[in-house]
């Protein structure tokens, strides 16, 4: 059976291009390899964020046939391992219900300060990683997000390609976090300290990790005599998925030398969370 619903509950495989998910009767989910929640969550919702519906069995679910006996939280949402059993908790509840068995609660952990969803946000462009080149990226930038609701500041790199070129970084990307992340928070704190943060336009709330899920797309142009105080860039970055955008920001600058140009630049790339 295959099924894409306004509320996905129920056994089946639910399709939104380009990701699906199968789910059992019982709400089991086996993960197979190159999964993430973020993509059962745009099959199922056509979103990238709803991820507090998936959990673990406690004790973990080795089999299809091992019964519910409990279910936990997912402690690492970008952690989820190939072969292992977890479960689409609104089509459990719906399964035990039906059943009339008693439905278990969960834990409810506080949520963590990163993935609090707001539309108040400011951001900065910390500049580039100078030298530092990434197979299957034109350009790496650095970004500081604030979130204003929490007062907390998150950074990102920026990987940019030519426009309409994709990027798919794999299993790089935690080599990526490991190396930006060897810089020290220091490096990058130094850098916030005389960055101008600009208002971000929100369309739609989002969290700070959310942001990775997001595709990105980049245009803006440059001018200039190369004499000091005579020179203008204009950058506008938008994330956005498939069906909509969800914020853009655009960073201008004028105070800066440089050669004499002019030029208009459109590319695209991903946004990876380092901080």
């Amino acid at each position: 059976m295959t099924s894409n619903t306004e509320n996905p509950v129920g056994p089946g495989t639910f399709n939104r291009n380009p990701y699906s998910v199968t789910i059992a009767e019982d709400g089991k989910i086996r993960v197979k390899k190159d999964d993430w929640l973020s993509k059962y969550s745009w099959a199922l919702y056509g979103d990238y964020d709803t991820l507090d519906v998936f959990v673990r069995g406690n004790p973990d679910l080795v089999s299809a046939t091992q019964e519910i006996n409990g279910i936990k939280e997912i402690d690492d949402v970008d952690l989820i391992k190939t072969g292992e059993y977890l479960i689409h908790e609104p089509t459990y509840f719906s399964w035990m219900e039906k059943r009339g068995k008693p439905i278990p609660k969960k834990p409810v952990k506080p949520v963590k300060p990163e993935y609090v969803r707001t539309t108040n946000w400011m951001a900065a462009n910390l500049g580039g990683l100078d030298g530092m080149y990434f197979l299957g990226s034109g350009g790496a930038v650095l970004l500081a997000f604030r979130n204003l609701d929490t007062g907390t500041i998150y950074y990102y790199v920026l990987f940019r390609a030519g426009f309409g070129v994709g990027l798919d970084f794999g299993n790089i990307i935690k080599a990526i976090k490991k190396f930006i992340r060897a810089l020290g928070a220091a490096f990058l704190a130094k850098k916030v300290a005389t960055a101008k943060f600009e208002p971000v336009a929100t369309i739609h709330a989002f969290s700070a990790r959310s942001v990775e899920n997001l595709d990105i797309r980049c245009h803006g142009w440059k001018a200039g005599t190369g004499g000091p105080n005579q020179n203008y860039s204009y950058e506008k970055i938008t994330g956005y998925t498939p069906r909509f955008d969800y914020f853009h920001v655009t960073f201008i600058e004028t105070d800066w030398i440089t050669l004499p140009a002019l030029g208009v630049n459109f590319t695209g790339g991903a946004m990876v969370w380092v901080w």
